[in-house]
């Protein structure tokens, strides 16, 4: 191999992966140079170390899947025929078999509308599973995060209420998904805390300690209280009404001494 032949596959692997997808296009070609009576190794053939190039720069792609970076390890370390047969069938056989691993693991953890979606890019055409991964999941994931907003929305509090409302208004994946990961627990917060401070305000001694002790300990500790904790301190301020009030018996008056 001349040095410039060198050059060129060093200077592969430095290639950013926004160029990678080109390779495949080229690899598929009909116009594209075949390989025709190739040298025993890669460097006798100027196609067997321009397939070499390519295939280097599929595998400097750090998001490729495992099936495919091993198929196009295996390529590189072999004969011209297999890099050839890799980047004109190989890669794609391999490429399909890590999108369908995917989706099955999206469709495993998605709501309903994503495994809707999904099962329906399985059973389609390869073109489908790749138009899955790349935008069908993310509108069906939205579709299914909107949803979940409003049956929260439907039994939250008023401060849930208003912060899941201004989520939908938006009408973003990215508000959506904020509500849903933080925003609906800082807003229930708020609604345990006003609460709890109503339910103290009218309840009796033992009610008003422990609602004074809850707002000042953890969001688990307001959320006991008012699942659990209210009652059983208005159990305690009942029972302290019924107690029967012991009554002092007024002193005995003794008869004046007879002089």
């Amino acid at each position: 191999m001349k040095p410039a032949r060198f050059t060129a596959i060093a200077a592969a692997v430095a290639i950013t992966p926004a160029l990678l997808f080109a390779v495949p296009a080229l690899a598929t070609d009909g116009g594209a140079p075949k390989a025709s009576a190739p040298a025993a190794s890669a460097t006798g053939s100027p196609q067997a170390d321009d397939d070499r190039v390519a295939i280097l720069r599929i595998l400097a792609n750090p998001y490729i899947g495992p099936g495919l970076r091993k198929a196009a390890q295996k390529a590189v370390d072999g004969t011209p025929e297999e890099m050839r047969d890799f980047l004109e069938v190989g890669q794609y056989k391999e490429r399909l078999h890590d999108d369908r691993v995917r989706v099955i693991k999206i469709m495993s953890l998605g709501g309903p509308g994503v495994k809707e979606a999904a099962a329906k890019a399985m059973d389609g055409k390869p073109e489908d599973i790749v138009a899955f991964l790349e935008t069908e999941q993310h509108r069906a994931r939205f579709a299914d995060d909107s949803v979940r907003t409003s049956r929260i929305f439907s039994t939250g509090g008023p401060a849930v209420k208003e912060a899941a409302k201004t989520a939908l208004k938006a009408g973003t994946p990215q508000a959506v998904q904020a509500f849903l990961e933080s925003g609906q627990y800082a807003a229930r917060l708020t609604d345990d805390r006003d609460r709890v401070t109503r339910i103290a305000a009218a309840g009796g001694p033992a009610v008003k300690a422990a609602a004074a002790k809850a707002l000042k300990g953890t969001p688990e500790e307001l959320r006991h209280f008012l699942d659990i904790g209210q009652d059983q301190a208005r159990a305690k301020d009942e029972a302290a009404k019924k107690k029967p009030v012991a009554v002092k018996k007024p002193a005995a008056v003794k008869p004046a001494a007879k002089r």
